[in-house]
């Protein structure tokens, strides 16, 4: 004799997570034709080394870790030749179908003493940005192991220039770090640190990747 079915109750079943799958724009600042067409735009300096190198560096070893970790990332540059003018970053980055973006910098000062990572954020996209931005700059502190402190996480308004052209990204979340002060001997050391940059990007890539539910 077969047995009755079992009727399962009303909403017994789970919702189904839905997973989405996350490509990341990796936007090292600086580089060929950023502001003046067919002119190179190293960016700050300091103890004989140039932005557009430190965050090129960083970048690449983002690349290099998304690719171990099953990751797809895209470049906005990945060498000193690349045209990119910084009013199409973000545009380059939506097309290419990213939905986190990522910018890249150095900040430097008069005083060498300066020293610190900053966390910048769209003016108009606050409540987006800030728990990415958290996440960005936690994934920093931890890589460094507590050697980079932070200035904390700022409003594009709160720069030189007022607005960013790269935080203007309209598919997902998006920062501008910088790293640290290129004119500090000790922010520098963990700039110029492969480690701390293989353990950022681990740290940044398994924070990122996941489900939304």
């Amino acid at each position: 004799m077969n047995k009755p079915r079992r009727s399962l109750p009303k909403n017994s079943e789970s919702k189904p997570r839905v997973f989405v799958a996350v490509k990341v724009a990796i936007d090292p600042g600086h580089g060929m034709s950023n502001a003046t067409k067919g002119k190179y735009d190293p960016g700050a300096s300091g103890g004989g080394l140039s932005e557009a190198d430190i965050v090129l560096q960083w970048a690449l070893t983002g690349k290099w870790v998304a690719q171990q970790m099953g990751i797809d990332v895209f470049l906005t540059r990945d060498d000193d030749s690349d045209v990119t003018p910084v009013s199409t970053r973000d545009n380059k980055a939506e097309l290419a179908g990213c939905n986190y973006f990522i910018s890249l910098h150095c900040d430097a000062a008069s005083t060498t003493s300066a020293r610190g990572l900053t966390v910048f954020i769209d003016k108009t996209q606050e409540d987006r940005d800030r728990k990415f931005a958290l996440t960005v700059q936690n994934a920093l502190i931890s890589a460094a192991s507590n050697k980079a402190t932070s200035r904390g996480i700022k409003l594009e308004t709160e720069t030189r220039v007022k607005n960013l052209a790269v935080l203007d990204f309209k598919k997902g979340p998006a920062v501008l770090l910088e790293l640290g002060f290129i004119t500090n001997a000790q922010d520098r050391i963990y700039m110029t640190d492969r480690n701390v940059r293989v353990r950022f990007w681990q740290n940044f890539f398994a924070a990122v990747d996941g489900v939304k539910k």
